[in-house]
């Protein structure tokens, strides 16, 4: 099996002011070690259920240079940075794959997004 796992920072637990997604503010390190905490979690729990998956895992905010690469799981396949041709993005072939995605667009969301800034939202 193959996995996509996208990550966006508005939609990291833990994630609760812009500070912590802008890369001129003071929060930004904080929020980079957060994501790539969080992209480790979701990796160990598809390898933990099917260790056989291969998994690729997508920065996807702003500059696509946010994980930490030296602190993601080496199981894991990183896509960092722009430009992104079709040759770097492997999974929009056939045949789909399933897809992790937690930030605050629309796509092939299978996990609902985070309220990113303000009060807590409940759950639609």
């Amino acid at each position: 099996m193959k996995v996509l796992i996208s990550v966006d920072l508005e939609g990291i637990s833990g994630i609760v002011h812009p500070t912590e997604t802008n890369p001129d503010r003071y929060d930004y390190e904080r929020g980079r070690a957060l994501m790539t905490a969080e992209a480790n979690a979701v990796i160990a729990g598809v390898l933990d259920a099917e260790p056989a998956a291969v998994v690729w895992v997508a920065d996807a905010h702003g500059p696509f240079r946010n994980l930490l690469p030296e602190d993601l799981d080496r199981r894991a396949h990183l896509v960092r940075g722009k430009p992104r041709s079709p040759s770097s993005r492997p999974w929009v072939r056939p045949p789909r794959w399933p897809c992790i995605r937690r930030r605050h667009g629309s796509g092939c969301a299978t996990l609902p997004p985070r309220p990113s800034h303000g009060a807590p939202r409940s759950p639609r």
